[in-house]
């Protein structure tokens, strides 16, 4: 009797046994502070909200005026799985009385709760329910990442991976890693050691690819071997849109980026100099069977690299301005090849059809898809020359023609140095079996005018330089143009200035007058320049990023002293303290000068030491002569002394420049003004 009581018990303990409860991820309707979205199963918190997000559990009627509920008694523990997350989270399970509504809407007073508190970085939230609560009211998962600083509880996400009502078992799988796999990013790490094509090679020490031969490549192999098939499949990358790669750097010039599929179809995009990343569109119906990924460009190309990753289509960043001009129409017509080598429907395109082209510009042949042909074929020829273009190399066959499916209806090329050289002389001439072409079209890039920042030393490293290329200023519309310099130590209250130059030369140059750039600390910057290329509007800001150290001024004459207002004669100081220079071999006449600080106008003093003081005038009445300046960088004094040519430049240099000046009484002084003595002979100092 006893072991059928035992049996029988055991029957209605598995017949009362359910299978976990999964909730809904579509949607987490109850919250507050926060916000849910669907496609990356994430939650967003707002900043001091101590917000919360989850799932109700109780069913207004309103004609029976009493709560449905749902029977968890069959559940030992609410579980929620989430990506290990940089905030606090707490889950909180809340029971009602099922009874009492409040005051603003159908929810119940809850009558008791049960929480579970987790650290950054947990990823298995659960609180074991309490079955002699009457009702199951909510679920959620509040942010209680509470901090001193403001704000208290920051801003962050959480991302939930699966959620459910279950056993002690459920649990236990859920804590052993049984949750539902992250699907939103999916890196694949670096690309293979080698690709194809001589010298094209990955190094993983500078994360750098460098392209050997035009259009040759290098990429990730993601298939997979099939025992059973004894072939390689595609990957399955299903729960993915997007194909990303994010550069370290800017490239410097165009490439491609191609996903090949198991099918033989390829998904691609092209990126232009100056992108920082390259996004490909995956194809719907061949996503679940990628083979391969590579990147491509012409012969000695560098690509950096950031990242390379899957991702869902939210996650994808976006692509920059594609700088190509518009496609021309450079022949329109029909040309039948035929299926036996018809050379004699060959058809050229003059070179004068060919304006502008250059390297980067792209050929695209438009032809008729013959379902009846195996394959196409087609040969470019530059007019009058022997051989093939090189630039679509990699895709020709032994007999030096491009091969192309049953199907296809164009032919792209992007044209390397070489070719468009040989094709801007020669024209283009092609011939080809199997197709008929209708069409061939020529897009070249687009080529923005060059404008670079000149300025100061101190702010751009070299002295009003139109030709630094190191200040280049870049652009991906040729409208706004920007160049970041980090690094740069500024002084408090020093006015820096400088102007956009195009073409390197000061012939076009904006503002007039010099834009300026000021700030109120002492310190380490990154200064953003920006030149509007429709109104010639220039501007910059600064963005601290460490403290600076003592600044070393460098101290010069500038003027007509010098021959122009465009050349420093750098001062030296001695040990007195003084700053001087000595300049030579002027020629009678009447001089101007300034002292200004670090080869830029920001600084700069005039007579007096008056900070941009009017100009000081010296005479010079013998040819030959020389100035000895000297600057006071304490009191801002500036004088100088004239040293004729009789007597002797040569020996009077080296005492002037150490700032050797005495009165009359045979005393070493600083500054003086009147009669003075300097290497053995008498001067008049104004």
């Amino acid at each position: 009797m006893k072991k059928i009581f035992t049996l029988c018990a055991m029957m209605l303990a598995a017949l009362t046994t359910s299978a976990k409860h999964q909730l809904d991820l579509t949607d987490l309707p109850n919250g507050w502070g926060s916000t849910y979205d669907a496609a990356t199963q994430t939650i967003t918190y707002e900043a001091d909200a101590w917000g919360g997000r989850g799932w109700g559990f109780l069913d207004w009627t309103e004609e029976a005026g009493v709560q449905g509920f749902v029977d968890y008694s069959a559940y030992d523990y609410a579980v929620v799985c989430i990506e290990a997350s940089a905030l606090r989270s707490c889950l909180t399970v809340e029971y009602s009385d099922g009874k009492t509504m409040s005051a603003d809407g159908p929810w119940l007073a809850a009558t008791a709760n049960g929480t579970f508190s987790a650290e950054p970085g947990t990823t298995v939230l659960y609180v074991k329910l309490d079955h002699d609560q009457p009702y199951l009211h909510q679920i959620y998962i509040q942010n209680q990442t509470w901090q001193a600083e403001t704000p208290n509880n920051p801003a962050g996400t959480i991302k939930v991976l699966d959620a459910f009502l279950g056993t002690e078992e459920d649990l236990e799988a859920a804590k052993a890693g049984v949750v539902v796999p992250d699907v939103t990013v999916k890196h694949i790490g670096n690309p293979a050691a080698t690709g194809w094509g001589d010298g094209t090679v990955f190094d993983a020490a500078t994360s750098t690819i460098t392209i050997g031969g035009d259009w040759d490549g290098i990429g990730w192999w993601l298939a997979q071997w099939d025992n059973e098939a004894a072939a390689n499949v595609g990957a399955d990358y299903s729960a993915y849109d997007n194909f990303v790669i994010e550069f370290a750097e800017p490239t410097a010039i165009n490439g491609k980026v191609t996903v090949q599929y198991e099918d033989g179809g390829s998904s691609e995009v092209e990126f232009y100099a100056n992108s920082s990343v390259a996004v490909v569109d995956l194809a719907s119906e061949s996503k679940s069977k990628v083979m391969q990924v590579f990147i491509q460009g012409p012969a000695g190309a560098k690509f950096v690299l950031a990242d390379a990753y899957f991702c869902t289509a939210d996650l994808a960043p976006e692509m920059p301005t594609t700088p190509m001009g518009t496609p021309v129409v450079v022949w329109e017509g029909s040309s039948n090849f035929g299926t036996d080598w018809d050379w004699a429907a060959t058809f050229s395109v003059a070179a004068e059809s060919l304006a502008g082209v250059t390297e980067g510009s792209y050929l695209e042949f438009t032809f008729e898809e013959d379902a009846a042909a195996d394959y196409w074929q087609i040969s470019l020829n530059a007019e009058n020359q022997e051989g093939n273009l090189t630039s679509n190399a990699a895709d020709l066959n032994e007999w030096g023609v491009a091969t192309m499916a049953a199907g296809a209806t164009s032919y792209k090329i992007r044209l390397n140095a070489e070719d468009a050289a040989l094709l801007a002389e020669h024209g283009l001439h092609v011939s080809g079996y199997a197709l008929t072409m209708t069409k061939v079209t020529l897009t070249n890039p687009l080529v923005y005018e060059v404008w670079t920042i000149a300025g100061g030393t101190n702010l751009m490293g070299s002295d009003w330089d139109t030709t630094d290329t190191n200040n280049d200023m870049t652009t991906t519309d040729g409208k706004i143009y920007t160049l970041v310099k980090e690094g740069v130590t500024l002084e408090k209250g020093v006015a820096y200035q400088f102007k956009a130059a195009k073409d390197h030369a000061w012939d076009v140059a904006y503002p007039s007058s010099n834009a300026q750039l000021t700030v109120e600390e002492t310190a380490v910057y990154t200064v953003t320049f920006t030149y509007n290329a429709e109104t010639n509007e220039v501007s910059a800001s600064a963005v601290k990023t460490g403290e600076a150290g003592e600044i070393e001024k460098a101290y010069s004459v500038i003027g007509t002293i010098n021959g122009d207002w465009d050349t420093d004669s750098y001062m030296t100081k001695g040990a007195d303290g003084l700053y001087t220079v000595t300049i030579t071999d002027l020629s009678a006449g009447s001089y101007e000068f300034k002292i200004r600080v670090n080869g830029d106008w920001g600084e700069n003093y005039g007579a007096g030491g008056v900070p941009d003081g009017s100009n000081i005038s010296v005479t010079v009445t013998e040819d030959g002569s020389a100035v000895v300046v000297t600057f006071d960088a304490e009191t801002k004094a500036i004088n100088y002394t004239v040293l004729s040519g009789a007597d002797g430049i040569s020996s009077v240099k080296a005492e002037a420049q150490r700032g050797a000046v005495y009165n009359l009484g045979g005393q070493k002084v600083k500054t003086a003004k009147g009669l003075v003595i300097s290497n053995g002979k008498k001067y008049v100092v104004k």
